[in-house]
């Protein structure tokens, strides 16, 4: 099985655990609801899944890998640059930043 279909296979699941580890990144998020733990996650997996089943090439692999993706008009700001920003917002340290 493909990582883009264990993914899809597994959305509510993953996304149960995305939220209840989110919970135990306190004091942050002592004050956030359940809307407010898992925003953006289900956007954020939506993306990765498209972009693991889009073929590219080593170069474009590589370019990728450094955060050179090429940006399209509905790319701006990406759900996950959302979700960090909002992180930090709420009081999140970047080590719960990374972790979660």
């Amino acid at each position: 099985m493909r990582l883009s279909e264990f993914i899809l296979a597994n959305r509510k699941p993953i996304l149960d655990e995305w939220e209840a580890f989110a919970r135990t990144c306190s004091p942050a998020s002592g004050a956030m609801d359940i809307i407010a733990l898992a925003d953006h996650a289900n956007e954020m997996l939506t993306v990765i899944v498209a972009d693991l089943d889009t073929p590219q090439g080593g170069q474009e692999q590589s370019e990728k890998s450094k955060g050179n993706a090429p940006l399209t008009a509905e790319d701006s700001t990406t759900a996950a640059e959302e979700h960090g920003a909002g992180r930090a917002e709420c009081g999140f340290s970047v080590e719960q930043m990374v972790a979660e």
